[in-house]
């Protein structure tokens, strides 16, 4: 079988897709149950903010990092000290080991002689500042601190998943954990986390990024539209970003002088690499729609914290709508090159009114939508078991 007909982007896959699991071969990498609403999009704005470091040595981020060709790798910085300072304290208790009680008091000491105030002491302008942040939080749960999140409002306040292990970070030492690993190359005391283990953010938001690609990629017109909207919405609190940027450059300063390196050299280090997977070719006749509805959403006149509750949901509600398609597909053996005539079932969702008797009639129809939306799926994942290959469009 030829998977470049199979996937998005166009690359050859080393692993066997059939000993993915059926949601894979299904839906492509990936969606689960763990991730919660506001981190589709905070996985799809980290994918689109990520930095693709090009041939030239330049620097590109938004859609005009990705390859058609390849999975695409791109760097995010965790500002794992930024997220230690805002969620630390309220946070799970045996979740807060020793060596970042000791990180936190740091920065906290970093941050006071940095203050300058006639009417309030230190120690209440740094309560201020975690309370104003902390009154930003998305993803909060019963999750560690490092495994919290924020609204996206300024591209140094959204984190990619970080997993702090007990095995880990109960025994370490700040001292000797405030230098390089035997390699010279992370900073243990903030990079011994797991950053690619995706259970919080499994790469729904990402699937949701290259499902846009697939129409970006033959639009450069909308493709620069939606990068210039986007980027004004997360660039739209310059005072957050100060705020944000005063934090975690004080930590980097810090770890400069205590490393003997410049600080544009920490912040290299502390990068984590990411790399996009891909999705089922099959998506791509949804595209162009959802394109042209996060245009829309983009362009409306809403406040910019309506706009991204508006985009928490409606990006569930797109990749919700991509998988219903694909069920479909797969379920009719749609023959290859026809994606694109097939019209995915009618999905009618029951929104409550006053009107009684609306009311009434919507429901019905709407559970009766949903029952062929779920023969649909069930029919999918049947076919693919059934397939010697493990999946059904050829």
């Amino acid at each position: 079988m030829n998977y470049n007909n199979e996937i998005f982007p166009n690359i050859e896959l080393n692993n066997n897709i059939k000993q993915e699991n059926l949601q894979i071969q299904l839906y492509g990498k990936r969606i689960r149950t763990d991730q919660t609403v506001p981190e589709y999009l905070l996985e799809f704005l980290l994918t689109f903010i990520g930095e693709y470091r090009c041939e030239d040595g330049k620097i590109s981020t938004g859609f005009d990092k990705f390859r058609i060709d390849a999975q695409t790798k791109y760097t995010v910085n965790p500002n794992i000290a930024f997220k230690r300072f805002v969620f630390f304290e309220n946070s799970k208790l045996e979740n807060r080991y020793d060596v970042d009680r000791d990180a936190y008091e740091e920065l906290k000491d970093l941050l006071k002689v940095r203050i300058k105030s006639s009417t309030h002491s230190e120690n209440d302008i740094l309560d201020i500042v975690q309370e104003l942040f902390y009154g930003f939080s998305a993803v909060t749960k019963n999750r560690g601190w490092f495994a919290q999140s924020l609204m996206p409002i300024c591209r140094e306040v959204m984190f990619p998943e970080a997993m702090g292990k007990s095995t880990t970070r109960k025994g370490m030492n700040y001292t000797d954990s405030v230098k390089m690993n035997n390699q010279n190359k992370k900073i243990l005391v903030d990079s011994n986390f797991e950053f690619k283990e995706y259970n919080f953010m499994a790469r729904g938001g990402e699937v949701y990024y290259l499902h846009l690609m697939q129409y970006l990629v033959n639009d450069c017109e909308m493709k620069y539209r939606l990068q210039k909207k986007l980027f004004e919405l997360i660039d739209s609190y310059p005072e957050i970003r100060i705020l944000s940027e005063w934090i975690n450059n004080t930590w980097n300063l810090f770890l400069s002088q205590k490393l003997n390196k410049s600080e544009n050299e920490i912040r290299n280090i502390l990068k984590e690499e990411k790399m996009c997977q891909w999705i089922p070719i099959r998506y791509n006749r949804r595209s162009k729609y959802s394109a042209k509805e996060l245009d829309n959403l983009l362009s409306c006149e809403a406040s910019q914290f309506e706009k991204i509750d508006l985009l928490n949901v409606g990006i569930c509600m797109q990749i919700l709508r991509m998988m219903t398609e694909s069920a479909k597909i797969i379920s009719e053996q749609a023959e290859e090159g026809k994606y694109n005539e097939t019209i995915g079932p009618m999905w009618l969702i029951h929104i409550p009114s006053t009107n009684d008797e609306l009311n009434r009639k919507t429901k019905k129809l709407a559970v009766e939508s949903y029952k062929i939306v779920e023969e649909y799926m069930q029919d999918a994942v049947a076919k693919i078991l059934k397939s010697n290959d493990g999946i059904v469009i050829k």
